[in-house]
């Protein structure tokens, strides 16, 4: 008996191990139909500010022409205009770069295109040191 209980327990643990695994390397939007992709997140603190730096790929086209015009807007629709916007070497990814304060990173956040909305960060707080950065894969963060 005492051994069979052992097993669930094992099974049961390796289950949970699993889903929560692929809980946090699940990518961003899954299944979204968008032509934008989500590829990473990074946040880096600057003593009460934050740069949040947001790499976008595009599913349609083999290069992006431009960074899409974009900002970020929160559950209490504050819109944060973009501070700088790049396009990678080989013109397949692009960054998105935004400068909230750091309090602001408690809500709800999402980036807003001018055909459709993807979810960057969903609500809670975030513990950084100044100086800090962290890369995200996934809006749970």
């Amino acid at each position: 008996m005492h051994r069979h209980l052992t097993r669930l327990l094992i099974l049961l643990l390796l289950v949970s191990g699993l889903w929560t695994a692929w809980q946090w390397g699940r990518p961003y939007e899954l299944g979204n139909q968008s032509p934008w992709q989500v590829e990473a997140v990074s946040v880096r603190r600057d003593q009460d500010f934050a740069w949040i730096d947001i790499e976008l790929s595009n599913r349609s086209l083999d290069t992006i022409p431009s960074p899409p015009l974009s900002r970020l807007v929160n559950a209490a629709q504050t819109q944060k205009e973009l501070a700088d916007a790049r396009i990678s070497a080989d013109g397949k990814t692009c960054q998105l770069r935004y400068w909230l304060e750091w309090a602001e990173l408690d809500s709800t956040w999402n980036l807003s295109l001018p055909t459709e909305t993807l979810l960057i960060k969903e609500g809670g707080a975030i513990n950084l040191d100044n100086g800090e950065s962290r890369t995200f894969h996934q809006p749970h963060w």
